[in-house]
């Protein structure tokens, strides 16, 4: 395997250099038209390297393959969440995303090569198969569009090695460590796949191995080696159901071998003439993967960072060399792009593990309290001091919960497991499935796509907890982090969390509203509330590099610097371990072990209630503008703002929704409640005059005398009369 991964790693290098005769500047030396004259080798990432002939990494197979024994026959039917989970889900739409389309191309246009970052997750079996190239994803085929696939997961090898992995994968990172292609961490991308289609899973091997929740198999629970075991009739009135002998067979045979490749595929057979075009062999085979049930196996594509970057001993992150890779290939040498994974690393999720009370999916007992806290039970007494329940630790707890259900169509009761995984793969997007039925209704199925639209939904409505406080002049709005990560996680550009405030009077007429949100225009106010969001952008270096400018903007593959990241942290969070992944708040403040986020609004005249909602949106109207008015390539950014408006502009999700009533309002000018106005509050106050009609900033509303929402020379006249000084 060496020579060969030798070999598919120059023919890539050689395309990367033939990219570019400039080798060796460093680009902050000049200013350069976009693209930037990156190479392909300015975004590479160790792990498996794309083989075009197929010779030495095996392709990724259609997840059509999977279908036929992993789907439900009756769409309505939720008892098999697998192959109809995964359709309806963004992990199989990686790559149909009209979103990262969009995005995609202007990623190319502004640095040469960095679409091959993107599509190595969005896309990973055509990358795998060396269709990367050219990195507009053009040449990828009609089985890339399946984004991240059945095979391409259940191939994966945990790059790190540890005592619980099966034997199988050390030849394969030992050839891999051999060529200094195998990564530290994983994240970015760089992954490590089987070069054989073997595929790995979580359950053992043993049909008579106890099973988290369940009994040894009486009949047997069906072991995930079910591949290389089961026979199917090759025709007949049973045809593709389980046998033992061809007696079980009338009009077929009973075999254990299927078609691989040709018109048949994955179809039973007896000899190569039953496969045209391909071969009649053994199933697959099934090797028990301790990854596959580890919350690391998500860190492959929920760290990202991009590679182009390297970090300075300051904290700035400086262009590197074109044509030459990433020196350490550390992902936290890297400018941070997501770091969902890293998140929840640094979380008591990942550390012992959380009660959600049922709300997701955790069944693995552990210790909750007690001496032996955190710890794997069976039974109270097990835990000293504390209780055995239920928890919810890794990714796969919350986003693929387990449930007692069939795993295979293919024989009731052999396939029924307590654990099978519902794979959901579920986060906060709620928008695109939309867009998705639209683009491609002849392919995929509706009901699997609407069906995981309203799993979202669930996240989302399920994912905070809201508390309110009435403080005499003001409300307090608390927003407390149930999910692993930060809240919101994932992908920055263009998504967002906020707070609508509304007071209303006896009436139930709205007196003022912060966080506004305009459904016909899509336009949401957000001076006077808190929206929670990760701003990226260009600090002055790259700035002169480019020609753009300094600041926030939404050029992907270009920003270097975070400039606001206020999204709330998980259970666990302290700044120095966070700042250690690069995911530390900037531009917010948290203390160690906070895991919400106070907001305090002013209680207006006239106002007797409040009704406080909390709201998430997938893509903002500015990013969906930007993909359309920046892109010089193709369509896709056309593409994408007329299917955004065509399916409600991402209309905002509401998260929570809460109500307060028996408020009063204090005295106009009083910040900080204290019944005076006085020198404390003209200082809190100091800058929020901004004129007339321009929205006041979070905090100043009790300087707002007039009720306009601005704050104006007329309501700092007010002000100045009111001032009382101390007592």
């Amino acid at each position: 395997m060496k020579n060969c991964q030798n070999r598919a790693y120059r023919l890539r290098a050689s395309l990367r250099l033939a990219s570019v005769s400039i080798i060796s500047l460093s680009l902050p030396a000049a200013i350069f038209a976009a693209p930037l004259p990156t190479t392909l080798d300015n975004f590479f990432m160790k792990g498996t390297q794309p083989d075009p002939t197929g010779a030495i990494v095996k392709p990724i197979r259609t997840a059509s393959n999977c279908r036929n024994c992993h789907e439900t026959p009756d769409p309505s039917d939720p008892g098999y969440p697998i192959y109809s989970r995964w359709q309806g889900s963004m992990m199989a739409n990686a790559f149909r995303d009209p979103v990262f389309q969009a995005a995609l191309a202007i990623a190319n246009q502004d640095a040469a090569f960095a679409g091959d970052l993107c599509l190595r997750c969005h896309a990973p079996g055509g990358w795998l198969g060396g269709r990367s190239l050219p990195v507009d994803g053009s040449a990828m085929r009609n089985e890339d569009f399946e984004g991240v696939s059945c095979h391409f997961c259940h191939r994966l090898v945990d790059p790190v090695p540890h005592p619980e992995n099966p034997p199988q994968d050390d030849p394969i990172r030992a050839a891999l460590a051999a060529i200094d292609l195998l990564p530290d961490l994983p994240g970015g991308g760089s992954f490590v796949i089987d070069p054989n289609d073997v595929r790995r899973g979580p359950f053992a091997l043993d049909p008579n191995a106890p099973i988290p929740g369940g009994n040894p198999g009486n009949p047997p629970y069906i072991p995930q080696n079910a591949h290389i075991r089961m026979k199917q009739c090759t025709a007949g009135a049973n045809q593709n159901k389980p046998c033992n002998t061809n007696t079980d067979c009338p009009g077929g045979l009973c075999s254990g071998l299927l078609c691989a490749g040709g018109s048949n595929d994955n179809m039973p057979c007896t000899t190569n003439a039953d496969c045209p075009g391909g071969k009649c062999s053994g199933n697959a085979p099934i090797i028990e993967s301790a990854l596959h049930g580890k919350a690391d196996l998500c860190a492959t594509c929920h760290d990202v960072s991009n590679p182009a970057f390297t970090r300075q001993p300051q904290g700035s992150y400086a262009l590197n060399v074109v044509g030459q890779p990433h020196a350490t290939q550390n992902k936290y040498d890297m400018f941070p792009i997501e770091r969902t994974f890293s998140e929840w690393t640094n979380s008591t999720y990942a550390a012992k593990g959380v009660d959600a009370h049922g709300v997701f999916g955790g069944t693995i007992p552990n210790c909750n309290g007690g001496s032996n806290d955190g710890v794997r039970c069976a039974a109270n007494a097990d835990c000293p001091g504390g209780v055995c329940k239920g928890i919810v630790s890794t990714c796969q707890d919350c986003h693929m919960p387990p449930s007692q259900t069939f795993g295979c169509i293919l024989g009731d009761p052999f396939y029924e497991r307590p654990d099978v995984p519902e794979h959901n793969f579920n986060g906060g997007n709620a928008w695109v499935q939309d867009m998705l039925l639209n683009l491609y209704g002849g392919v995929l199925t509706p009901d699997y796509l609407y069906d995981s639209q309203q799993r979202a939904r669930f996240m989302l409505e399920n994912a905070s907890t809201m508390e309110l406080t009435n403080e005499s002049c003001r409300i307090n709005v608390r927003i407390v982090n149930q999910a692993g990560h930060k809240l919101p996680s994932g992908y920055p550009e263009g998504r967002r969390m906020w707070l609508n405030v509304e007071f209303r009077g006896p009436d139930l007429h709205t007196i003022t509203e912060h966080g506004a949100y305009d459904n016909v225009n899509a336009n949401l106010t957000t001076p006077d509330t808190r929206v929670y969001e990760v701003k990226l952008g260009l600090d002055a270096s790259m700035a002169a590099t480019t020609g753009l400018a300094v600041g926030e903007s939404f050029h992907f593959a270009l920003n270097n610097k975070v400039y606001k990241d206020n999204r709330i942290p998980p259970r666990g969070f302290s700044n120095a371990a966070f700042e250690a992944v690069q995911a530390a708040p900037v531009d917010a403040t948290y203390a160690d072990g906070q895991y919400w986020s106070d907001t305090k609004f002013h209680i207006p005249p006239g106002a007797t209630s409040a009704v406080v909602n909390l709201y998430y949106q997938t893509a903002s109207k500015e990013y969906v503008i930007f993909l359309r008015d920046q892109n010089q390539t193709n369509d896709k950014g056309s593409t994408l703002y007329d299917q955004w408006q065509l399916t409600g502009m991402s209309p905002p999700v509401l998260m929570r929704q809460q109500t307060i009533s028996n408020l009063s309002a204090g005295l106009f000018g009083d910040v900080n409640c204290s019944s005076t106005i006085d020198l404390t509050d003209q200082h809190d106050l100091s800058g929020c005059v901004a004129g007339p009609n321009v929205r006041m900033k979070l905090g100043c509303e009790s300087m707002d005398d007039d009720l306009d929402g601005d704050v104006d020379l007329l309501d700092y006249a007010a002000f100045q009369i009111a001032f009382t000084g101390p007592n």
